[in-house]
């Protein structure tokens, strides 16, 4: 057997029995998603449910007028998503119409009117 071949060999098997040997820990479960925010297009209130098409039911007022909503990092605030009728894109990459800057779902739930895009 050549030299090249016998190391190949010794690294392959060394690789397997690190992998053997490596302690393994408990598998964990994927957390859920959270719910998305939206915001009501009549008061810029913001509230987190599950998912529905956008203009989604108010759970207060029984009205179509809620919209996904994003938060921009440089805005700090909520700005709501269009619908998929005004942007035909994936609404979770919507850009900021401020800064025109990637938007998250996650930010701080101040439950306060605002100002909303539209």
């Amino acid at each position: 057997m050549s030299r090249w071949t016998l190391g190949v060999v010794l690294v392959i098997g060394c690789g397997l029995l690190l992998a053997f040997l490596s302690p393994r820990g408990e598998v964990e479960e994927d957390a859920p998603a959270p719910d998305p925010v939206y915001i009501c297009r009549d008061t810029g209130k913001l509230v987190s449910m599950p998912f529905e098409p956008a203009p989604a039911v108010h759970p207060d007022t029984g009205k179509r007028t809620l919209y996904l909503a994003l938060y921009c990092d440089a805005c700090k605030k909520w700005q709501a998503v269009p619908p998929p009728d005004v942007y035909r894109g994936n609404p979770f990459s919507y850009p900021c119409p401020v800064h025109h800057r990637p938007m998250i779902a996650t930010g701080p739930m101040e439950n306060k009117p605002q100002e909303t895009s539209r």
